[in-house]
């Protein structure tokens, strides 16, 4: 069992990082648009940004026990966390990048609307409105569920979806007013984080 355990925790520990330096090089040397006017912009985002950032900060920041799971259980169950992991991150990674390529110039930290904004509804857009923060979210839960304590996980998972429900709503608000019922269309057929959850 301790030598199952290693292994997992090795070789998902690893995997994570990698999928971590992957997006960062990834996003580093991305084509860099030019700059826009930004003409509308939300303000309340930003605690959004703030609390996403804590939850980051969390699993970054408290270790569990090295060579160990985050659940004291059975072999096959931890290996199953593993796999889990492994396949949130990549799906991420996925998400994250290829979420900032179809959006371009538009793309910005804070939710806001640039000028000549267009409704993006290709690519991963029609998996889910919001790629980019599901896959913060899932690089957030993969990275913890690699390296920090169950409690940790959990608090660090929660802190990070009300944050990133807070820059939705105003995000939403503001494609709302842009687009009206093209995206009201959009949004009664694609899910707003999660694929295959109606919300």
């Amino acid at each position: 069992m301790e030598n199952i355990n290693q292994v997992n925790y090795i070789v998902t520990l690893g995997y994570v990082i990698l999928c971590w330096i992957v997006f960062a090089i990834s996003f580093l040397l991305r084509e860099k648009p030019e700059k826009v006017r930004n003409i509308k912009s939300g303000e309340t985002s930003k605690m959004g940004i703030i609390m996403v950032g804590i939850g980051f900060m969390m699993v970054f920041s408290f270790h569990r026990t090295a060579y160990t799971s985050i659940l004291p259980s059975w072999d096959i169950i931890n290996t199953f966390i593993s796999l889990l992991t492994v396949v949130i991150s990549t799906y991420s990674v996925w998400l994250l990048l290829s979420g900032v390529r179809y959006l371009g110039k538009q793309w910005q930290m804070k939710a806001g609307i640039v000028e000549h904004h267009q409704l993006i509804t290709s690519g991963p857009y029609a998996i889910v409105r919001h790629p980019i923060y599901t896959g913060m979210l899932g690089m957030l839960m993969a990275t913890g569920l690699a390296m920090t304590t169950f409690q940790v996980f959990v608090y660090a998972s929660i802190i990070a979806i009300i944050g990133t429900l807070l820059r939705l709503q105003k995000e939403e608000i503001l494609l709302h007013e842009q687009f009206g019922e093209k995206f009201e269309k959009y949004a009664a057929s694609v899910p707003t984080l999660f694929p295959f959850m109606k919300w």
